[in-house]
C-alpha cells in the first residue's frame, strides 16, 4: 500500500468521532468498526509489500483504469 493510501487510511481513523461523543450501543459498533478498519489496513499493508514490483505496478495500473472508467461513465450519465 502506497504511503499516501495508509496517510488516507488515518486521516480517515482520525476524523471519526471520539468514541464519549456517541451513544453506548453507538460507541461499541464504532470501536468494532475502528478495530476492523485497522486490522484490515494492517493486513493489506503486509500483503501489498510481498507482492513483486510487477505485480503492484500492474494492479496500480488496473485500478487506475477502472477508476477512470467509472469517472468516465460517471460524466456521461450526468452530461446526458
Amino acid at each position: 500500500m502506497s504511503s499516501a493510501a495508509a496517510t488516507s487510511l488515518e486521516n480517515l481513523h482520525s476524523g471519526l468521532q471520539p468514541l464519549h461523543h456517541l451513544r453506548p450501543e453507538k460507541a461499541r459498533l464504532s470501536a468494532s468498526l475502528q478495530f476492523v478498519l485497522r486490522q484490515t489496513a494492517t493486513r493489506s499493508v503486509e500483503i501489498w509489500h510481498k507482492l513483486s514490483r510487477k505485480t503492484q505496478i500492474l494492479l496500480v495500473a488496473l485500478s487506475m483504469t477502472f477508476s477512470s472508467f467509472s469517472l468516465s461513465m460517471i460524466v456521461a450519465a450526468l452530461s446526458r
